[in-house]
């Protein structure tokens, strides 16, 4: 019933898609978008905040969270709801849409016709197999389904890569021309090249990747045997923080405690 729903719910977007390919884009006006439309971070987040200090062109965040929204009126940002008169006007207007994961869920994908020039951030790197170079079950509703609503299709004009091997992995991942892949290093990465490393100790990031499900903990440490006692040894002797990023829909197991 729920999947019914949501898809009678997204047959309403051809009221937005039909306009959205009629009406002119504004040069110049780009809309932001990330995780779902739920969070204010990632690459989006942080090319964003660079064109708000470049002022060439007019950069506009669109969520589909209150608190989202409040937290970047509060720091003075240009923001709206995802499903506002103005959040729709911007997105239906917009030269540019930046994303980080598919149009149709960080931002209101029947909203965003193919005048508008989609780039993908990606929020990820090339370590595993990523979207179509994933095994996919062939089904005949769902190529119906996105058939007669263009709109929830995954779409990309251009791809955001870190290298020409990124490059090679995305062109097939992303279905895209590499002369569409611009290689310019990721926005969030910006401030280890920008910022030079202070005096103290050293601070290591792991950051595993997405495994098993949505929601699910992940305990990579005591399944394959992880020796926290022996790594907080090491990390004393050489004066090393260790910062552990899960990835955003898995959890740290409860029981893992550092000493």
């Amino acid at each position: 019933m729920k999947t019914i729903f949501q898809l009678i719910i997204s047959a309403f977007g051809w009221f937005l898609y039909i306009p959205s390919m009629l009406i002119p884009k504004k040069k110049g006006l780009w809309v932001f978008g990330s995780w779902y439309g739920n969070k204010y971070c990632d690459n989006s987040k942080f090319f964003f905040e660079y064109c708000n200090k470049q002022g060439e062109v007019r950069p506009v965040w669109i969520t589909k969270s209150k608190k989202v929204k409040r937290q970047l009126c509060d720091s003075g940002l240009e923001v709206y709801y995802h499903l506002s008169l103005k959040g729709i006007y911007f997105q239906i207007r917009a030269e540019c849409a930046f994303i980080t994961q598919s149009v149709r869920v960080d931002l209101l994908g029947c909203c965003i016709s193919k005048g508008t020039k989609i780039i993908q951030l990606w929020h990820g790197l090339a370590l595993k197999k990523i979207m179509y170079d994933v095994p996919k079950k062939n089904s005949v509703i769902r190529s119906v389904i996105m058939l007669a609503l263009p709109y929830l299709n995954h779409r990309q004009d251009f791809v955001v890569s870190t290298s020409e091997e990124t490059t090679k992995v995305f062109s097939n991942a992303f279905r895209i021309e590499k002369e569409n892949i611009i290689c310019t290093g990721l926005p969030r990465n910006d401030v280890f090249i920008n910022n030079p490393k202070s005096s103290g100790r050293y601070k290591v990031i792991y950051m595993p990747t997405f495994r098993g499900g949505i929601g699910d903990d992940l305990d990579l440490f005591t399944k394959y045997k992880f020796d926290t006692a022996k790594v907080n040894e090491q990390l004393k002797m050489y004066d090393i923080e260790l910062y552990i990023r899960m990835h955003p829909v898995n959890s740290p197991p409860k029981k893992l405690e550092w000493k």
